[in-house]
């Protein structure tokens, strides 16, 4: 498993506590720690079978190192698993479009149960989205051109 594959289950972790609204220390962590997996020189799968302590590398505490040998041991992070049982992991795909992030969409998710991005296209066809605190008319119309882009 590469350091890429690892730091994903992290940032999918952080988004997902993110759209559901959580502390924004512990969001932060979960996102620090997928950046510092991604930017490693050496293989952290490695550092795990050698028996080198993952939590010497910044950001990485006893929980978040015991997630990394966790994903190494079996290919999956429970923690994950149980969060997209909560949430629909369709949401993940809708942080592809520039201008939404874990905020956001947990905004459009909460208030419009907006969860895939043929939803939130129709939300932005009847001028929905532009009525949501923090969003205006101008980020509804990049977030149609963006769909458009991505369709």
């Amino acid at each position: 498993m590469t350091n890429y594959d690892i730091a994903q289950f992290f940032e999918d972790v952080g988004n997902l506590l993110e759209i559901k609204g959580e502390n924004q220390f512990r969001v932060r962590s979960y996102l620090n720690a997928a950046r510092t997996i991604g930017e490693l020189s050496q293989s952290i799968t490695e550092m795990v079978k050698n028996g080198e302590d993952v939590t010497s590398l910044p950001g990485i505490g006893k929980d978040l190192g015991d997630k990394i040998h966790e994903i190494v041991e079996t290919g999956e992070l429970s923690y994950l698993n149980k969060l997209t049982q909560e949430l629909p992991p369709s949401l993940l795909e809708l942080l592809r479009i520039e201008g939404l992030g874990g905020k956001k969409i947990g905004k459009l998710y909460h208030e419009l149960d907006i969860t895939t991005l043929d939803q939130l296209e129709k939300a932005s066809d009847a001028n929905k989205i532009q009525a949501l605190e923090g969003f205006g008319k101008k980020t509804e119309q990049k977030l149609k051109n963006e769909i458009e882009q991505i369709k």
